[in-house]
């Protein structure tokens, strides 16, 4: 099959949307399916942009030119520590939260206006739009509409869904944004969702899209056998993920490691000011290639839930595919569903939000010797099955 795959970010950007992507990506062409991508060009002095990320060849890759706005926004920022050029920063940063905050879509949507001009090879036989960013599925939906139809059929692939975005900071009213979705839903042949949380709220928000909505968990990137086997009483624990008070609460891990005798590396973004110490090391975002590294080191891997919404952390997934033991963190409103959801895939250890419960499950996994394998049911051929099937 003849696959055209469109995300608006770049695939080389280090975004857990793209990990998402690339795993999906990856498991079609594991099946024989020849898979193009249409994106934005990548900018190579973004922020983001991480060229470890993509690890195997595409068939064809179309690109949509160069967002200004969001390239002016997502530029690395100036080394210098000077007065000017933090006030520069700032201004970036503050200017970026107000254009998102009067806009339905993220500012990629205007490449939409350039996707009827990209020479393709030929017809396909299938489109996958991905979101996060929303605007994925404008540019799909151009290509759909356009006088040279290049496929007859297309399927959303839904990150975060719209209206009920926890991340999503709109001043416009959330009615408007739900008509727009729902415009949005009904032109797909197909929905998938990564949360069956999500999956079922947006079945009630939108009954039109019963029938054609699914949900699958996400595809890890590849499998991980660790060399290294720990044998001492002192866990090396890793975090690595963001993260914003709005979204996660990092407190009571930091707690139950800091008077500990263990030791725990964060790697990540967060809003809130968390001390090094003796034990505990702290670093902002790092490469794939870094990641890797790190989990390699690591004797037990932390995946913390969000505190409200129905989403799942794709490091629950990503993690899945190493031999590592996994601690999910457990928060928000669907505690209990999800500690039945991830029950069933028999290979985490759970424990709720606070210093006690973490502290005791810790000492869980350094008491028990357990085997474990990377999970056959994140697998990236067989998600790519399952995203196939009618």
């Amino acid at each position: 099959m003849k696959i055209l795959f469109v995300t608006s970010t770049p695939l080389e950007y280090s975004f857990s949307a793209n990990l998402r992507n690339i795993g999906l990506i990856k498991g079609l062409c594991e099946l024989g399916h020849e898979v193009s991508t249409l994106s934005e060009a990548p900018d190579v002095n973004s922020i983001h942009y991480d060229d470890s990320l993509l690890t195997f060849p595409l068939k064809e890759r179309y690109f949509l030119g160069m967002n200004t706005i969001k390239k002016n926004f997502t530029s690395k920022q100036s080394p210098n520590n000077s007065l000017k050029d933090k006030i520069k920063n700032l201004v970036r940063k503050n200017l970026y939260s107000v254009y998102t905050s009067f806009s339905i879509y993220d500012p990629r949507k205007g490449l939409s206006k350039t996707s009827n001009t990209i020479n393709f090879k030929g017809k396909f036989d299938l489109i996958i739009s991905s979101s996060d960013p929303k605007s994925s599925h404008v540019i799909a939906e151009k290509l759909m509409k356009s006088k040279t139809r290049v496929c007859d059929q297309w399927i959303q692939y839904w990150g975060d869904p719209f209206a009920v975005d926890i991340n999503r900071k709109s001043l416009l009213p959330k009615k408007f944004i739900q008509y727009e979705e729902n415009r949005i839903l009904k032109l797909a042949d197909k929905i998938i969702y990564v949360s069956p949380f999500t999956l079922e709220l947006q079945k009630e928000l939108f009954p039109d899209i019963k029938n054609k909505a699914e949900f699958l968990p996400i595809p890890y990137l590849e499998t991980k056998f660790s060399s290294k086997k720990n044998h001492n009483e002192v866990l090396n624990i890793g975090y690595f993920g963001d993260y914003y008070s709005n979204d996660r609460n990092i407190i009571p891990l930091y707690e139950s490691i800091k008077n500990s005798s263990h030791f725990l590396k964060i790697c990540g973004y967060g809003d809130i000011s968390l001390q090094q110490n003796s034990n505990i090391e702290i670093s902002p975002r790092v490469s794939y290639d870094n990641v890797k590294k790190f989990e390699e080191e690591s004797d037990l891997l932390v995946c913390i839930c969000n505190r409200r919404g129905t989403q799942i952390p794709g490091k629950v997934y990503h993690y899945a595919g190493t031999d590592k033991p996994i601690l999910i963190i457990l928060d928000g409103e669907n505690n209990n569903e999800l500690k039945e959801y991830f029950k069933s895939f028999g290979r985490y250890i759970m424990c709720n939000n606070d210093s006690e419960s973490i502290s005791k499950a810790i000492l869980e996994v350094k008491n028990k010797d357990i085997k474990y394998e990377p999970s056959k049911y994140f697998n990236p051929s067989e998600v790519a099955r399952k995203f196939l099937l009618n």
